[in-house]
């Protein structure tokens, strides 16, 4: 019965996702023997949490034990633990007392809970907020790299071929939705980070090479003519679209060019025409001066 009276932080998780919920109480098994309770009936305070419970089950989630701590720590450590790991299904970014505070009032809390949380060097994994491990959220908040990238990692080594492939159409249609609003952004941060992305390339090639290779090796004949197939209509596919591109250059390049004609004076048009006509002739004197130099090497050559 001890057990039934920990003080600290737990977590509601969707087993394989990295999904949670974060609380906090001062029993922490009561307090899983009340959301248990809350859920099986359909009641439960958090709809995000409640949805995925009807949905996937009672078995699909597990309850676990984050931190214990004090009593007086426990809205400290709860805002802690949900600026790192953002809990998709808590209905809001809050410790639940500071849920119930006016706007004003939140802010105060929500910046002094945030202030001593900055004296933390490491995460709740241990990690070490340092430059190279820390990132920030939209709001602020500090957030460990290590930690996202196993979360990351365990979610899609949890996934199936069948998942895997939606979630690479997912991408790929979003990819496609999404490119012409930001193409204007992506090609600032290219600007602006050339050096590091051509350090990373070249760390990359190498890699990038070797799974080639084995994704080679393990082909049938008839994927790899597939394969090669695809990539002729990508490469045919670049091509109409280089020369689409130079058409388009070519007509707003030429309309440039009239415009400027139609607003020059005559005395302006008759210079530039001049100006042609002499650029014209020196290129035809250094032609015809190299014809003769080499010519002259030519008949030299001969003569030896």
């Amino acid at each position: 019965m001890a057990t039934k009276h920990i003080s600290g932080i737990y977590a509601i998780e969707q087993i394989g996702t990295d999904r949670f919920y974060i609380g906090s109480s001062k029993a922490i098994h009561e307090r899983w023997s009340q959301h248990r309770r809350l859920l099986r009936i359909g009641t439960h305070h958090a709809r995000f949490l409640q949805n995925a419970w009807n949905k996937h089950g009672e078995e699909a989630f597990r309850f676990y034990v984050l931190d214990q701590c004090e009593q007086e720590l426990l809205l400290e450590k709860e805002q802690m633990y949900m600026d790192a790991f953002k809990p998709v299904f808590n209905t809001v970014p809050f410790a639940k007392a500071i849920a119930r505070l006016s706007p004003e009032a939140r802010a105060k809390a929500v910046a002094s809970l945030r202030a001593r949380a900055a004296k933390i060097t490491h995460c709740p994994a241990g990690h070490e907020y340092n430059a190279e491990n820390t990132a920030f959220s939209k709001d602020g908040g500090r957030l460990c790299r290590m930690c996202n990238k196993e979360r990351v990692s365990k979610v899609y080594a949890a996934e199936t071929a069948d998942e895997h492939e939606a979630r690479m159409r997912r991408l790929a249609d979003y990819y496609e939705r999404t490119k012409e609003a930001q193409q204007p952004a992506r090609q600032a941060y290219v600007q602006a980070h050339k050096p590091e992305k051509s350090q990373y390339d070249k760390s990359r090639r190498p890699l990038a090479n070797q799974l080639r290779n084995q994704r080679r090796a393990t082909m049938s004949p008839a994927e790899r003519e597939a394969y090669l197939e695809a990539k002729r209509r990508q490469n045919g596919n670049r091509k109409e679209k280089a020369a689409e591109y130079q058409r388009s250059r070519a007509a707003i390049n030429n309309a440039r060019r009239n415009e400027r004609r139609a607003a020059m004076s005559p005395e302006r048009r008759a210079e530039v025409k001049e100006q042609k006509r002499l650029a014209h002739l020196r290129r035809k004197a250094r032609l015809n001066g190299h014809n003769r130099a080499r010519a002259n090497r030519v008949q030299g050559a001969g003569q030896i």
